[in-house]
C-alpha cells in the first residue's frame, strides 16, 4: 500500500528553495531540498526528464541523497525516454492532486496505478526486472519476482494488480489482479492469482495442489491462475494438471526463461500469456513451445 506516513513526513519537511548542491562532481540546484537530511526534489511539470536532470539525480543517488520527483500526473505522459529512466533508478515520485500519494519508484506507480506503457518500454523494464530477480542473493529472490511478475501484469489493459504478497489468516497470494477486460481469453476470471517461484529446482505436484485449492477457495471469483517458476515444472507437476483440472478452474505453467525470451522477441504481454493460456486450454500442451 501507499506509505502515507512517508509522505506526511516528506511534505513536512523544512526543505530550502533552490539550494546548490555539489554531488560527485555535478552542480544542482532542485527545486527543494538540503544536506541533512540529505534530500533532492525536482517538480516535473513536462512529459520529459531532460537529460541534464538525468545526469543530476544520478548523482544524487550515488551521493547518498534521497531523490524525489513531484508529478502532475499518474505517469502515462511521460516519454519513452524519461519511462526508461524512471523505471530504472530508485527515484521516488510524489504525485499532486486532491490525494496526494508518495509511490517508492516509478515501478510501483505503474504496478499501482495500471499505466500501460509503449510496449518497448514495458518490454525492456519486463526483460530487467525478471533477469534482476533470477540473479538476486536468495533472501530477496522471493519478493523481486513478485515485483516483475506484478511490473508484467500490470501491463495488460483491463488488468490491475490488486496487491502482491496478499496475506490472509491461512495463506500468501503472491499477485493478484483484478480483471476489467471484456476480452477473450480473460472475461472468465474477475481476480487472477499468480504464484511465483524463484528456486533452484522445479516446481512440483504440492504446489499445483495449493494453487489450485486457492483459486477454489475464491468462490468462482477467481477460475484462472499462472504458476510462474524460475526453472521450469517436475513431470508430477504436469501429470496432476493434466488430471486434476476442473472445469471451472484452469493453471497455466510458465517458466520464466520461456517468459523471458517472449519478451526479447517483442511481444506483448497480453499475446505471450494468452498464447500459453491458448495452449493449455484448448491444445492441452502444459510445456510451452515456441
Amino acid at each position: 500500500m501507499i506509505d502515507q506516513a512517508a509522505l506526511a513526513e516528506l511534505l513536512q519537511q523544512s526543505l530550502d528553495t533552490r539550494p546548490l548542491l555539489r554531488l560527485e562532481g555535478v552542480s544542482w540546484r532542485p527545486d527543494y531540498g538540503a544536506e541533512n537530511p540529505k534530500v533532492a526534489v525536482h517538480l516535473v511539470e513536462t512529459a520529459e526528464v531532460g537529460d541534464s536532470i538525468q545526469r543530476r539525480i544520478v548523482a544524487a543517488t550515488q551521493a547518498g541523497y534521497r531523490t524525489v520527483m513531484v508529478i502532475l500526473h499518474r505517469g502515462a505522459a511521460f516519454d519513452s525516454e524519461s519511462q526508461d529512466f524512471l523505471l530504472s533508478s530508485d527515484t521516488e515520485l510524489i504525485v499532486v492532486g486532491d490525494h496526494p500519494a508518495l509511490y517508492a519508484s516509478y515501478v510501483e506507480l505503474v504496478i499501482r496505478e495500471a499505466v500501460v506503457l509503449e510496449t518497448a518500454v514495458a518490454n525492456r523494464a519486463v526483460v530487467s526486472h525478471l533477469e534482476n530477480a533470477l540473479a538476486a542473493p536468495k533472501d530477496v529472490k522471493g519478493r523481486l519476482l513478485e515485483t516483475a511478475i506484478g511490473l508484467a501484469q500490470s501491463q495488460v489493459p483491463g488488468w490491475r494488480v490488486y496487491e502482491r504478497n496478499l496475506r490472509t489468516a491461512n495463506e500468501e497470494l503472491d499477485v493478484v489482479v483484478e480483471n476489467n477486460s471484456a476480452r477473450a481469453p480473460w472475461n472468465g476470471s474477475p481476480y487472477i492469482v499468480s504464484e511465483c517461484k524463484n528456486w533452484s529446482e522445479p516446481v512440483g505436484r504440492p504446489e499445483y495442489d495449493s494453487l489450485h485449492m486457492k483459486l477454489k477457495e475464491r468462490g468462482g471469483f477467481a477460475r484462472l491462475g499462472f504458476a510462474l517458476a524460475a526453472v521450469g515444472f517436475t513431470g508430477g507437476f504436469y501429470e496432476r494438471a493434466k488430471s486434476f483440472g476442473t472445469h471451472d478452474i484452469s493453471i497455466v505453467p510458465i517458466s520464466i526463461p520461456w517468459l523471458l525470451r517472449r519478451m526479447q522477441e517483442g511481444s506483448a504481454v497480453e499475446d505471450a500469456l494468452g498464447s500459453r493460456v491458448r495452449q493449455v486450454v484448448f491444445d492441452r500442451q502444459w510445456e510451452e513451445t515456441d
